[in-house]
């Protein structure tokens, strides 16, 4: 469950306690009217002495309209730290759930357009374009760090990597994904190739 799905639960909860909440504080100010304050004078003392720590399910920021603009919850998946627009659309989302903690950016219209993510297996930073599609995608895991591009069907068409073991390659794919050109360095030299459709080699040069 992503942090914004998490949020939006939270804010349905909310709503359904607003009702109870407010019952609430009409009953402690009836009793603070008729009955004095509620609170000995022996423990606003020592509360006035003692630094205040607020514990809380979730805290929500205000804007000058009374808008909600950033929200800050914790549940069975973890904190959840989201910012939202003066439309009330979540636009920024900060949250660390089983897999590890996550940075996501959103457009206008909610979709996901950058994220930052680290988890067991190494980090990444990735860009989406409006159809959801991923367009680049910078990475390190425990075979070493990538650098790609896409295209606007999502398939790998740039790719710059460096191998655990392995020389560094620039690799150059087809619509289908099949590698059609590399350039790498290997310990006799840097090595230029070219494949066919059907990953032969065509031609090469050290």
């Amino acid at each position: 469950m992503t942090v914004e799905e998490r949020i939006e639960r939270l804010e349905r909860q909310n709503r359904r306690m607003k009702v109870a909440v407010s019952a609430l504080v009409v009953v402690l100010l009836g009793g603070m009217l008729l009955g004095g304050p509620l609170v000995p004078k022996q423990a606003s003392a020592q509360a006035s002495s003692t630094p205040r720590i607020v514990e809380a399910n979730a805290f929500r920021l205000l804007d000058e309209n009374g808008k909600g603009r950033a929200l800050l919850i914790v549940d069975k998946d973890g904190p959840g730290l989201a910012f939202k627009d003066e439309n009330g659309k979540t636009r920024a989302s900060l949250g660390v759930g089983k897999d590890g903690p996550s940075l996501a950016f959103r457009d206008e219209n909610k979709k996901i357009r950058a994220m930052l993510a680290a988890d067991k297996d190494g980090a990444s930073l990735t860009f989406f374009d409006e159809s959801k599609k991923l367009r680049a995608l910078l990475g390190v895991n425990k075979n070493g760090p990538a650098l790609s591009f896409s295209d606007a069907n999502g398939e790998s068409r740039a790719a710059l990597t460096v191998g655990k073991d392995g020389p560094p390659l620039l690799s150059f794919s087809d619509a289908n994904g099949k590698i059609r050109a590399g350039l790498t360095v290997l310990t006799s030299g840097p090595l230029l190739s070219f494949d066919n459709a059907e990953g032969n080699v065509i031609w090469s040069a050290p």
